[in-house]
């Protein structure tokens, strides 16, 4: 990333020593530089308000990138700083830059995870459990896993069954595989917790989504639905897979809010939203515009105060209260008319339309002004 941005912003790349990263990081900075831009940077470091550590792989590469972006309190900027990708870091200099404003920050995770490349988007917002989240991931291999066995035999794609077997056995070979090019594989080391966890659950997950109206019954278990295709094609495509993790910085370890999970295809977006944690966590996934996306990640590279933490916790957090767990059913009973809406509750809303926080009571979403109803 600090190569790639070098570019437009070479005035604010330098290097530093590891003496020198040390003592800016215990917040005992010497003698002001000459360089007024290094000297900045390490202010920023000596005293920064908190770290966004972002975790990015390129579908196919064995490789996961780590850049933590340090953002000062007020208008300081942030610094960014790559790690080494094999997860070593010898050097004897440490490479950053200085990246005066949030809105450049969230142009160099763009770098990373590249939210402006996609063309097109659509789908609606799920929240689920670790269950019915890895039932997507699974669902999405085992339509790849078919859509290869019918082109190598040069045949269109039949309509499989989709049992809570086939899905099972989906979860096991991608936890056990190494190529993120496969929904599983890529999502296992953004998911917090572990999504092994999700093990001998998928045939409550299948129920969640029959409830969303991803799957329908069907002779020998269950079909996807065309959302569900849509859904599953994307996950399918990933192009990248990435992780925005908020720490405090004292410490630079504690955890500010869940990690925020982004999945890039070429034609969507979507941002896994967590929360709680280990086999009890939800995840809302948002459909997120390009603009959508991008507001939140600058919101998460600028300083923080109390509401400003509260705002992104609602960005990257948590969903409306989780409903019960449903078994798939023969077929499924309608919902009543408001089952889709939430109870009132303190979980925060998000806009269907762009992922954006909507604040109680609110009738129209305050960044996109797409219609949400009232809370």
């Amino acid at each position: 990333m600090v190569n790639a941005m070098s570019a437009l912003l070479a005035p604010t790349r330098f290097q530093i020593d590891r003496a020198e990263l040390a003592s800016a990081l215990a917040g005992t900075v010497g003698a002001a530089s000459a360089d007024p831009q290094r000297a900045a940077a390490l202010r920023v470091l000596a005293d920064p308000d908190h770290l966004v550590v972002v975790l990015a792989n390129r579908a196919g590469s064995p490789l996961w990138s780590a850049t933590r972006f340090v953002v000062g309190k007020g208008d300081a900027g942030v610094v960014a700083r790559a790690d080494a990708s094999d997860g070593t870091d010898a050097a004897s200099a440490v490479e950053l830059v200085l990246l005066p404003s949030p809105a450049l920050a969230a142009v160099a995770i763009d770098d990373l995870v590249g939210l402006t490349e996609v063309v097109a988007l659509s789908g609606s917002t799920l929240e689920l459990s670790l269950a019915g989240y890895a039932a997507v991931l699974a669902c999405a291999d085992a339509l790849q896993a078919a859509t290869l066995r019918a082109r190598a035999a040069r045949q269109p794609l039949a309509t499989f069954p989709v049992t809570a077997e086939l899905l099972e056995a989906q979860l096991r070979q991608g936890l056990a595989a190494s190529d993120t090019r496969w929904a599983v594989t890529a999502a296992q080391p953004i998911t917090p917790g572990d999504l092994g966890t999700a093990t001998g659950s998928l045939a409550a997950g299948l129920g969640e989504l029959q409830q969303e109206g991803l799957v329908t019954p069907a002779a020998h278990g269950f079909e996807l639905t065309r959302d569900g295709v849509l859904l599953a094609s994307m996950f399918g495509s990933l192009i990248v897979t990435a992780q925005l993790a908020l720490v405090a910085a004292a410490g630079m370890m504690e955890p500010l809010v869940a990690p925020l999970g982004i999945f890039r295809a070429s034609t969507a977006i979507w941002l896994a939203a967590w929360s709680d944690g280990g086999s009890s966590a939800r995840v809302t996934l948002i459909p997120a515009t390009i603009g959508g996306a991008l507001s939140v990640v600058e919101r998460l590279v600028a300083p923080l105060d109390a509401a400003g933490v509260a705002a992104a916790t609602r960005g990257a957090g948590a969903g409306r209260a989780p409903a019960a767990t449903a078994q798939p059913t023969q077929p499924a009973p309608a919902r009543p008319a408001d089952a889709g809406a939430p109870a009132p509750s303190a979980h925060p809303r998000f806009c269907g339309s762009c992922g954006a926080p909507v604040r109680d009571g609110a009738v129209f979403c305050g960044t996109c002004g797409t219609k949400v109803g009232v809370a």
